[in-house]
């Protein structure tokens, strides 16, 4: 064997094993380490729910009857209160926290083959009653002062004959348009109209929703810019929205030609016009940044009513008026209470209140709205009783509001 072939051979025989020390001391890979034991999954409870509407209560209340539907079938189940059952109202008048036929009710059920829920809410009606009825239909006239308009209702079935119903309009009658283009905010026929009536004056509207019933083709293509309207130019050719850009505000103006679409969407009477305030989506050319297509706006309507949020600090013994304390509306501005009266035309709503719990108490949240043009006597009050054990997936984390255990 030449002397060349047996250094070779030499040579390779250190190689491989300085590779073998080598990775006998190279520390273990993250394979070679132990395994972790597996964990343990966390304990499921499982629960199911029940919801329908009660059927029928035996007398002690404590045995309910509760229809359910599954699509169009319906069938009935009994569930049983028991002592640890948590129980809770939501609007529900005065005196009404008692189960009663005609309620609405969705309960927990930790284990299916029991009838015994772990929590029940149970909601009545008593918000309803601040409104007045639904119409749905198209207008199929408006009078000449616009102070009334006629609403064509669809047909339940073929046999029925069409129902035309008059609706006045009032000055605080709230309308809103939408689907609609520039100067086209006012009630026509042919549109479509969802109108909320007034609960206390006959025959008058409180909310007209609009809806253009024209068929708009938009041209196609891409968003690029969404924000508030901030400027608009004195000859209505261009307007400025503030857009967020990577959390930092960037104001773009956008150009609006003679072609450019504008559509209008919950905007007041007249004011299908591009304004301050309005949110505007921008859709420009595919090809062509600069060239804007359509813009979409989407108006912020104010609320007509006077809506006050609080606490109630003091009930009168007479239960006709409360000791209100608002929230402040500015900052550092000092809370001040206010005497809120209250009529026999008085909507009074408690929500969330234990059984036998629907009066007014102090420490309750309350949400005031007040008759037109009042500042102290109330048209609606809705009353929230302490968070508590509310709704409804078992939790039981010490101290938490869910804990069952704070009853």
């Amino acid at each position: 064997m030449c002397v060349k072939r047996i250094i070779a051979i030499w040579l390779a025989t250190l190689l491989l094993l300085g590779l073998g020390i080598s990775r006998a001391n190279d520390p273990a890979k993250p394979e070679d380490k132990p395994k972790k034991p597996p964990e343990v999954p966390k304990k499921f409870i499982p629960f199911q729910f029940v919801f329908g509407s009660v059927k029928g209560v035996s007398a002690d209340g404590k045995t309910i009857t509760v229809e359910t539907s599954a699509g169009k079938e319906k069938t009935e189940r009994t569930i049983k209160l028991g002592e640890k059952t948590t129980v809770r109202f939501f609007s529900v008048g005065p005196n009404e926290a008692e189960v009663r036929k005609g309620y609405f009710i969705l309960a927990t059920l930790l284990e299916k083959d029991k009838d015994t829920p772990e929590r029940v809410q149970f909601t009545g009606q008593a918000a309803t009653k601040s409104f007045g009825a639904y119409i749905f239909g198209v207008v199929g006239s408006v009078s000449e002062d616009g102070k009334s308009l006629t609403i064509t209702q669809p047909l339940k079935s073929k046999d029925d004959k069409p129902k035309e119903t008059t609706v006045k309009l009032n000055a605080r009658t709230l309308q809103l348009f939408s689907n609609v283009g520039p100067k086209e905010a006012k009630l026509v026929k042919g549109m479509n109209a969802f109108v909320v009536m007034s609960p206390r004056v006959k025959d008058t509207a409180n909310q007209v929703n609009a809806t253009g019933a024209g068929k708009v083709v938009f041209k196609k293509g891409k968003m690029a810019h969404r924000g508030p309207v901030t400027a608009v130019s004195a000859d209505g050719k261009s307007i400025t929205i503030t857009t967020m850009v990577s959390g930092k505000e960037d104001k773009v103006e956008v150009k609006l030609a003679p072609t450019t679409q504008q559509m209008f969407n919950q905007v007041e009477s007249g004011g299908a016009t591009a304004k301050v305030g309005y949110t505007a989506h921008v859709v420009v050319d595919e090809k062509d940044k600069d060239a804007v297509l359509t813009v979409f706006y989407t108006a912020m309507p104010k609320l007509r009513e006077s809506l006050m949020l609080g606490k109630v600090t003091a009930v009168a013994a007479d239960g006709k008026s409360f000791t209100f304390t608002p929230q402040p509306t500015k900052k550092g501005e000092e809370a001040k209470q206010i005497q809120i009266k209250l009529t026999g035309d008085t909507t009074i709503v408690f929500n969330n209140v234990r059984p036998g719990g629907a009066r007014m108490s102090t420490g309750q949240q309350a949400t005031v709205r007040f008759v037109e043009d009042s500042k102290d006597t109330a048209d609606m009050v809705n009353f929230f009783a302490d968070p508590g054990p509310m709704m409804f997936f078992g939790e039981r984390l010490p101290g938490s509001r869910n804990n069952p255990d704070r009853r």
